[in-house]
């Protein structure tokens, strides 16, 4: 899931380019999630849909509309487009959601070639999956070398420091901005909440209470 608004055609095809480039991308559902305050949205989605559609199994896209007592922001992006792809791939196609993963990232995400082999390998292998969410490590070097030296430094910093928050064991680890987890929990937890703008710790929150303390990251 792909939750944008009014983003460039040349960035969000910079994403889409490494998702392609996976090592089996024909197994990827991608799903561009719109907003409706933006002006150009279908006409983005459309663009990006012809250009890549055949790179996928699906690539779909969704349309959000703010409705009253929703945030506009990614929380309520992301509730409203995994509702839109659960109904075609789950309710019409007939798809098994317990072999669905769902993974959210920024616009402007760019996956290691293998990220989604891994992740699988993750999946299959892990008894707890459904109770699991995955965190890649998050690198902030896509334009290190186009910032400032001081902004460059800050950005290395906090990718160097993100690794080590994975990589101790005595960490209380919490999903941050691009992670995965199966449908079959998302579902429980009722989705993405739409009243809020932050979605990461809060559908970890979610999460957790719904299974009464026994997610884990």
């Amino acid at each position: 899931v792909i939750p944008n608004f009014a983003e460039p055609v040349e960035t969000l095809s910079r994403t889409l380019d490494t998702l392609a480039a996976q090592a089996h991308s024909q197994q990827l559902v991608v799903v561009l999630a719109m907003e409706a305050r933006d002006k150009k949205a279908h006409l983005t989605a459309s663009t990006l849909t012809a250009r890549y559609g055949s790179y996928f199994m699906h690539l779909l896209y969704s349309i959000h509309t703010v409705t009253e007592g929703e945030v506009g922001g990614k929380s309520s992006n992301e509730n409203w487009a995994m509702r839109c792809a659960k109904t075609r791939l789950v309710d019409e196609l007939g798809y098994d959601p317990s072999n669905i993963v769902v993974t959210t990232c920024d616009a402007d995400t760019y996956f290691h070639p293998s990220h989604f082999s891994y992740l699988t390998y993750k999946f299959c292998t892990d008894e707890s999956r459904y109770l699991r969410f995955w965190q890649g490590c998050t690198c902030f070097y896509p334009n290190v070398h186009d910032v400032p030296m001081l902004c460059g430094v800050r950005y290395t910093l906090l990718s160097v420091g993100f690794l080590g928050q994975l990589c101790n064991p005595f960490a209380y680890s919490l999903p941050f901005a691009v992670y995965s987890l199966s449908l079959n929990l998302a579902l429980e937890a009722s989705y993405w909440d739409p009243a809020v703008i932050p979605e990461d710790w809060h559908m970890y929150l979610r999460c957790f209470y719904a299974t009464r303390g026994n997610v884990g990251v």
